[in-house]
């Protein structure tokens, strides 16, 4: 198995259009798909030898990390689920990674988003205030979309989970794995077609506010410690030092995607849904 796409995921109405896009995406690699999340796969899918499936109500970071430990390939996509990917854009991908002949190449995965390409010059660290830190080389890249070798992922100890969204914890692994001596490549097209939810809105509520409320904060409280200099390791266990239910996204276990966004999005008084 060269490919494992792997996603914490709770928008199940999107997974089948998703799937049906890396047909496409990757005709000369052999890949699955890794969901993790709540809700189980719609029925289209549920007998598909390509997708695994793992229940967890927890934050997009310990779902993602869950993902890429459960995963058979020997490079892993970590991708949205908001989305669908392009033709031939994983083939491309992965014949840079394997190219390059190192394990630790990574490979930003650009995408579009909202239907825009991300401009180039926002993967380079220098040009984002956040990280202008002493630890963090201005010259150094980061993905939030990675293509990696899951062995040299197990190695640097994946995400860091005490991040709830994975952007922080994806832009994290970038710079560790940059300051034990890897390398990141973009990818020579975008892959994944994202939509985009701004601020606080729909269902991306909770990501907004994990982000704005606590990632961020955290983010920066450890790089402006002067020990982030060090920082390369993380424990690949950390995923269970983290909730098992996201409060943050869930105040109670729903039974489907469409039972969730009904009682907190679209009627005020959700907290009365049965």
């Amino acid at each position: 198995m060269n490919l494992s796409i792997v996603l914490p995921a709770i928008r199940t109405h999107n997974w089948v259009a998703l799937v049906e896009s890396a047909k496409e995406a990757c005709t000369r690699y052999e890949y699955e798909f890794v969901f993790v999340g709540p809700f189980k796969p719609p029925a289209e899918l549920q007998n598909n030898p390509q997708i695994k499936y793992i229940e967890d109500w927890g934050s997009p970071s310990r779902c993602g990390q869950r993902a890429v430990l459960e995963a058979s390939g020997e490079l892993f996509f970590l991708t949205v689920d908001d989305g669908t990917l392009a033709p031939d854009s994983l083939n491309q991908s992965l014949d840079l990674y394997y190219e390059s002949n190192n394990q630790k190449a990574v490979i930003n995965g650009r995408h579009y988003e909202g239907g825009n390409p991300v401009p180039m010059y926002i993967w380079q660290a220098g040009n984002i205030s956040e990280f202008h830190h002493p630890s963090i080389n201005p010259n150094w890249l980061f993905t939030l979309q990675p293509i990696m070798n899951i062995e040299h992922f197990k190695y640097l100890g994946g995400f860091d989970c005490c991040f709830e969204y994975l952007n922080h914890g994806a832009q994290d692994l970038s710079f560790r794995l940059q300051r034990e001596g890897g390398t990141i490549l973009h990818s020579p097209i975008e892959i994944c077609h994202a939509t985009h939810m701004p601020g606080f809105t729909g269902d991306h509520e909770s990501v907004g506010r994990a982000q704005t409320e606590h990632d961020t904060p955290l983010f920066r409280e450890i790089y402006q410690d002067v020990s982030s200099a060090n920082r390369v390791f993380v424990d690949l266990d950390n995923w269970q030092f983290e909730p098992d239910i996201w409060d943050r996204r869930f105040d109670r276990k729903y039974s489907s995607y469409d039972d969730m966004y009904k009682c907190k999005y679209e009627n005020s008084e959700h907290n009365k849904c049965s």
